[in-house]
């Protein structure tokens, strides 16, 4: 990707039939590398950050958390976008709120807050706020404008989808929305399990995260966790999912139930303590063996 984002070739090329056309923003290359735009091909890079950063901080793989990290910031940058741009700052963000881990519950009912009262104040709709986010000399307003049609058609979309998006108004034929997305194609349902689904995530990171407490490596990974899921969330707000990054979303939340329900299970086996032997360590003897009776 930083090879086409410097010359404008994209070394895939090289495998393909059809010819693949850069995407330009003010004369500089959006980098796609083998995905179908720059957007998700960013969004990736800027998702993965958290989990490379987990490799770093855990110790023995810092190397290997180091040129992740970098290679996650290269992907980010040359795909020259505005949504990967955000999706990285979030990721960062969210690994910087570390320190007050303990206090997320304020900090979830503080934005609550803050987004009524911005509905309250505000003459448009909050979502028009998607606007106001320019990283790299974009525009988000065909992302806002989606979303207030979205609301203006619940009629034609909440029983089973729709297909008619794009008599919507201009390019509502783009559902660069995961959100909208998971409507458009199933419905109200759909969107409500999607959201549901979300939800469960950071439930068990959550849950994980303070079974662990006392134990920083396994804090510090389920915290990783939570920062790539919010990544990601925010990525949904300025694209849907639709080439090969859908594998990279699905095998993260796999990754959430292995990590969180394979931690729980070592605790609750071991009356609540928590070993090592969570998510394959090995675990250490301990200092003394009860006697053996036959």
């Amino acid at each position: 990707m930083l090879f086409e984002h410097l010359t404008g070739s994209n070394v895939f090329i090289l495998i393909r039939t059809s010819p693949i056309v850069p995407w330009l923003r003010e004369d500089k290359v959006r980098a796609q590398g083998p995905f179908g735009q720059s957007i998700t091909a960013g969004c990736l890079g800027a998702t993965v950050l958290p989990l490379f950063f987990w490799l770093w901080k855990k110790g023995g793989a810092k190397a290997l958390g180091i040129v992740g990290m970098v290679a996650a910031t290269v992907v980010t940058v040359s795909s020259n976008a505005g949504t990967p741009a955000s999706t990285y700052l979030s990721a960062g963000l969210a690994l910087a709120l570390w320190p007050i881990r303990k206090h997320m519950r304020t900090v979830r009912r503080s934005m609550v807050v803050t987004v009524i009262a911005l509905a309250l104040v505000m003459k448009a709709p909050v979502w028009y706020l998607i606007e106001r986010v320019d990283f790299v000399g974009g525009h988000s307003w065909d992302r806002a404008y989606l979303m207030d049609q979205f609301s203006r058609h619940i009629g034609s979309w909440w029983l089973m989808g729709t297909a008619d998006n794009g008599s919507w108004g201009n390019d509502t034929w783009d559902l660069c929305n995961q959100f909208v997305a998971e409507a458009g194609s199933g419905g109200l349902l759909t969107l409500v399990l999607f959201v549901a689904l979300v939800s469960q995530g950071f439930g068990m990171i959550g849950r994980a995260r303070k079974m662990a407490e006392g134990d920083k490596k396994h804090e510090w990974l389920f915290w990783c966790l939570g920062a790539a899921l919010f990544s990601h969330i925010m990525a949904f707000q300025g694209v849907s999912y639709f080439d090969q990054v859908r594998v990279w979303w699905f095998a993260f939340l796999a990754i959430i139930l292995a990590a969180s329900s394979s931690f729980a299970a070592s605790s609750l086996s071991t009356g609540g303590m928590l070993t090592s032997t969570a998510l394959g360590e090995p675990d250490a003897m301990p200092a003394e063996q009860p006697a053996m009776t036959p």
